[in-house]
């Protein structure tokens, strides 16, 4: 008759004959040594009865099995510390969600019915820039907190009317810093604008005396120098200053892609207020042998005069074909103003 138990090792299924009833022997299946009980049980060995047990305790088999203990339980893990349940905590960050989303709300409500207030950065304060800016990036950092606690929120609950209030407090949000961001490039537009009015007026004040001086009706034309008096150059160069500067102001508030025509405009003033320096600085020799010499080598002063009458040339023809854009940047300009 076959003696049927468990294996105390591995719990797998042992069979083995009677004759072997209270033996040592090896597990066939993890090869571990373990003791046959005395009759069939699928209890581990050490459930045996006390009895069997007992009436083997002097066999060698037995001093035997008394060496080889039972495999020892794991210790008992120690308690885990009380965690907070994914719902409970889901359930407090969408109060976050929701007071977060009311105050973008409110915060749009007021940027949409209130006037701005944040002045040009060139003319604010630092303290004011800095606290519109802080805004600013408070709102981002908001909004982008907003959208991670609603993603992170939605994995734990269903959505709910809580999603639509959120909703709502993140294009509130967005359209409260277009409105707030929008104003600001307002600003600094209207600012530019009024730059350049004064420009624009201070060179159009300017202009008128500078077309009426005679040097700058034949600044380039050789054949008109002999009617110019001494008088002329040093009126051209009291009256050059104010137009260039106003171009240095205009040039200051427009883009990069209207610049052209009004730089060329003052390399031309400035070129022939360098020629007339020139000439005023050499009066007597220029009345008796001119810009070229009519033999030998050209003086300095002459070849100064000969470079910059090629420079004012060439200027002429480029500030002829560039002044239409000039008047109407500033025909452009006083249509905005009315």
């Amino acid at each position: 008759m076959a003696i049927q138990f468990d294996c105390p090792w591995c719990t797998e299924s042992i069979s083995v004959d009677e004759s072997k009833a209270s033996a040592r022997i090896d597990c066939p299946h993890c090869n571990r040594p373990v003791k046959v009980p005395a009759k069939p049980t699928q209890e581990p060995p050490s459930s045996l009865p006390e009895s069997s047990l007992t009436s083997s305790a002097d066999t060698p088999a037995s001093r035997l099995d008394s060496a080889v203990s039972e495999p020892p339980l794991p210790p008992a893990s120690p308690p885990q510390p009380a965690q907070i349940p994914l719902k409970r905590r889901a359930i407090r960050e969408r109060k976050i969600v929701v007071v977060l989303s009311f105050c973008l709300i409110l915060d749009f409500v007021w940027q949409f019915f209130s006037s701005p207030d944040q002045r040009p950065f060139e003319t604010a304060p630092f303290a004011q820039n800095a606290f519109w800016i802080t805004q600013v990036i408070l709102m981002i950092v908001v909004m982008v907190g907003l959208v991670g606690l609603t993603i992170r929120i939605l994995k734990v609950n269903a959505v709910g009317a809580w999603l639509a209030l959120v909703i709502l407090g993140f294009i509130a949000g967005t359209g409260a810093l277009l409105i707030k961001v929008s104003a600001q490039l307002e600003n600094e537009r209207r600012m530019r604008r009024a730059d350049l009015g004064i420009g624009l007026s201070h060179y159009n004040s300017g202009l008128e005396y500078l077309n009426g001086s005679r040097w700058m009706q034949v600044c380039g034309d050789t054949s008109g120098y002999e009617r110019i008096t001494r008088e002329d150059l040093r009126f051209f160069n009291s009256v050059s200053r104010n137009p260039l500067e106003a171009i240095d102001e205009v040039l200051q508030q427009l883009p990069a892609f209207e610049q052209e025509p009004w730089r060329v405009r003052r390399a031309l003033i400035s070129a022939c207020s360098e020629q007339a320096k020139l000439f005023t600085a050499n009066w007597d020799e220029w009345h008796v042998s001119g810009v070229k010499p009519p033999q030998g080598e050209a003086e300095p002063w002459q070849k100064e005069a000969m470079r910059l009458q090629g420079e004012i040339d060439a200027l002429r023809k480029q500030d002829k074909q560039l002044s239409p854009k000039v008047d109407e940047a500033y025909e452009r300009f006083k249509s905005d103003s009315r």
